[in-house]
C-alpha cells in the first residue's frame, strides 16, 4: 500500500493542498459577503427536522420556504457572476475553493498566478453583486 493516492480533481487537486491566507481571506469574503449566505437557513431547517424526530410537533414549512427562497437567490447570484466574471477563473466546480484548487492543477502549481486570477474574479464579483 505504498503508492500515492492521487487526489480526484477539485479536491485540494494540485501541488499544495492548503490555501495561503490570502486566498482564504478571499474565498471566505466572496462565501459569506458577496454571495447570500445559507447557512442560517440550513441550520434552522435542520433544528426543525431534529425537533420533529425528537416528537415535538413542529412545522417546518416556514423554515423550508426560507431555506428555498435563500437558495435561489444564492443560485441566480452565483449565475450572474458566473456569467461576467467566469473569464478570469473558470468556474467547473460548485464551489470556489474547488476551482481555484483546479486552476492550480491546470497551471501546473502556479499559485501566485491563480491568486491573482481569484483576485480580480472576486472583484469582479463584488460588481456584480454590489453594483
Amino acid at each position: 500500500m505504498g503508492c500515492p493516492v492521487m487526489p480526484k480533481s477539485g479536491e485540494g487537486a494540485g501541488k499544495s493542498a492548503s490555501l495561503s491566507q490570502s486566498a482564504k481571506e478571499m474565498i471566505t469574503h466572496f462565501n459569506e459577503n458577496l454571495v447570500t449566505n445559507c447557512a442560517l437557513q440550513v441550520r434552522e431547517l435542520r433544528d426543525c427536522r431534529t425537533s420533529v424526530v425528537d416528537g415535538q410537533n413542529t412545522d417546518c414549512i416556514k423554515a423550508s420556504e426560507n431555506f428555498q427562497q435563500c437558495n435561489s437567490t444564492n443560485k441566480e447570484e452565483l449565475a450572474k457572476v458566473k456569467s461576467k466574471c467566469n473569464s478570469l477563473l473558470g468556474i467547473y466546480y460548485p464551489t470556489l475553493e474547488q476551482n481555484f484548487f483546479h486552476c492550480i492543477q491546470v497551471s501546473n502549481g502556479e499559485t501566485n498566478k491563480c491568486e491573482a486570477k481569484l483576485k480580480q474574479f472576486v472583484e469582479c464579483a463584488e460588481e456584480v453583486l454590489e453594483g
